[in-house]
Formats: structure tokens, C-alpha cells, sequence
């Protein structure tokens, strides 16, 4: 089998994060419009994750021993990354907040966090991977409704730089999309 060493792949990607709904590139070499609707959050640290996986259910009959079919049960998709620059706006984000929850008080600013209240509506948001393809071509990977679910931890110690890992999990749109 022959190498095509074209298709091979290295390198960083840059992740962004909109409100659900934003507007997306018409084309993988489009413009991101920063601030609005997109914002960079800047550097990651050990690169970014997405993992797809399926679940199946397979069908039994009881005269034959090999499964006739499997049937798709549940499917997850996921992006998986430690943002290294520590801003508020970066932890607004991995708090499931909007960026407006980040308020300027004279030279200060301050994070505002939601309630706390079961049931009610969380802020989903879409985010968009640009990274390179192989041939050297772009590419761009959008998760349109998405919703940060790990854990945010923010370690400050004297021997190691501070970080804000993520995990942000795709959710269902619509049946066209």
C-alpha cells in the first residue's frame, strides 16, 4: 500500500465559542468574525479532542446464532480541551455562562454567575474548531448546540501554570440539522 504522505496531519486547531445560533462561515477559508458572533479562546494546552461515539443494540432471532442486525441506540459527540489563557471570559465559558456575565467595574471586572436553580434553561453554545485538513486545505468542525459538562477545576500553584479543562458535549438541534 502506498503513503500519501500529503494526508498526513499535524498541528494545532483554534477553537472559538458563539452563541447557539451564530452565524457560521459560508466556507472553510471564510473569514471568523471576531468579537461577534465568534470569540477566540485562545490558547489550548495538549491540543483539542473530539470524539464521536455510537451505541447499538443488536437484534436476536432464535434460529440463528449470528445477530441479523444492530440498531442505533445512542450517539455522543464531544470536544475535549484545557484552555490555557485563565481570563474571566474563558471561565464564563466553561461555567455554562454568557459572556455578558462578565461585568467591568471601574478598572476591575468580575464574574457574574447565574442561579442555581434546577429545571430552567442553560446557555448552550456552538463552537467552531478551525484547524488544518490534509493537502493543506482547511478545516472546520462546528458543533452547533453544545454545552460544557466537565468539571471546572482551576489549580494555582507555585510550581505548575493554571489552566481550565473542558468538556463540551454536542446536543440535538433539529431533524435538518
Amino acid at each position: 500500500m502506498a503513503v500519501t504522505t500529503t494526508n498526513l496531519l499535524q498541528g494545532p486547531a483554534n477553537i472559538y465559542v458563539g452563541l447557539f445560533g451564530a452565524v457560521e462561515p459560508a466556507t472553510a477559508v471564510a473569514a471568523i468574525t471576531t468579537p461577534t458572533p465568534w470569540r477566540d479562546l485562545g490558547g489550548t494546552q495538549g491540543g483539542l479532542k473530539v470524539e464521536i461515539s455510537k451505541e447499538y443494540m443488536e437484534l436476536e432471532v432464535d434460529q440463528i446464532a449470528a445477530s441479523p442486525e444492530s440498531r442505533l441506540t445512542k450517539w455522543t459527540a464531544k470536544l475535549t480541551t484545557i484552555l490555557a489563557e485563565v481570563t474571566l471570559e474563558n471561565l464564563a465559558a466553561a461555567m455554562n455562562e454568557l459572556a455578558a456575565s462578565v461585568v467591568t467595574v471601574s478598572m476591575d471586572k468580575k464574574l457574574e454567575l447565574g442561579g442555581d436553580l434546577v429545571g430552567v434553561p442553560v446557555n448552550y453554545v456552538a463552537i467552531l474548531l478551525d484547524g488544518r485538513a490534509p493537502s493543506g486545505k482547511n478545516r472546520r468542525v462546528i458543533i452547533r448546540r453544545a454545552l460544557q459538562v466537565g468539571a471546572v477545576e482551576q489549580a494555582n500553584a507555585k510550581d505548575g501554570q493554571t489552566f481550565i479543562p473542558v468538556e463540551f458535549r454536542a446536543h440535538y438541534v433539529s431533524p435538518s440539522i
